[in-house]
């Protein structure tokens, strides 16, 4: 049986986390303000509560046992987390770096560090990962990939080694971005 929910007094979903049996919905917004939805996966037009952020599009969304942390789009802010427990009042913004120029589209973490992915798409740039301390959303570093363009995810592996997937439209690229001593980074064609 096929169900559908509607929100005709939505804009457009621009990211979507499940969490047990939660549904973190986010709509597109309107100017620098966007809408959080926490819902029942059951029934997703139940909204519990809804949150307005100050972003103009969250990109994704992610978690850990405390927080929901999201990348995105704003004049100010590239990401952001939310708590759990109390997700109306204990929240934290991250204010674009100095070099930014894009918006963030992916995030993933590891114990000590979250890292942003922005996608190198707009004329004269490079796709960049911005490295925050997990625990307090500080500003730790850029690392700036000269030769990567058109990224779209990041993900971590078991080593810290970082992932990036770039939908190239000659030949799709991963590269892998490892630290020995600097940031280093290798392209992997597949084709």
């Amino acid at each position: 049986m096929k169900t559908n929910f509607t929100f005709p007094d939505k804009n457009k979903i621009t990211a979507l986390f499940q969490e047990g049996i939660y549904l973190w919905i986010a709509f597109l917004g309107i100017g620098e303000l966007c809408e959080l939805c926490k819902t029942d996966y059951r029934n997703p037009d139940s909204i519990y509560f809804s949150l307005n952020v100050t972003v103009s599009e969250i990109t994704n969304i992610i978690d850990d046992s405390t927080y929901i942390y999201f990348s995105g789009d704003s004049e100010v802010y590239c990401a952001g987390r939310i708590s759990k427990t109390n997700p109306l009042t204990v929240y934290n913004y991250v204010a674009i770096p100095v070099g930014i120029t894009e918006k963030t589209v992916d995030l993933i973490y590891d114990s000590t560090y979250l890292y942003l992915l922005t996608p190198g798409v707009a004329s004269g740039t490079n796709a960049k990962i911005i490295k925050l301390n997990k625990s307090t959303m500080a500003y730790v570093e850029t690392i700036d990939l000269n030769d990567v363009f058109n990224a779209a995810n990041i993900d971590i592996d078991v080593d810290g080694n970082l992932w990036i997937v770039s939908n190239l439209t000659v030949l799709p690229v991963i590269t892998k971005v490892y630290y020995s001593g600097t940031w280093q980074y290798t392209n992997y064609e597949l084709n």
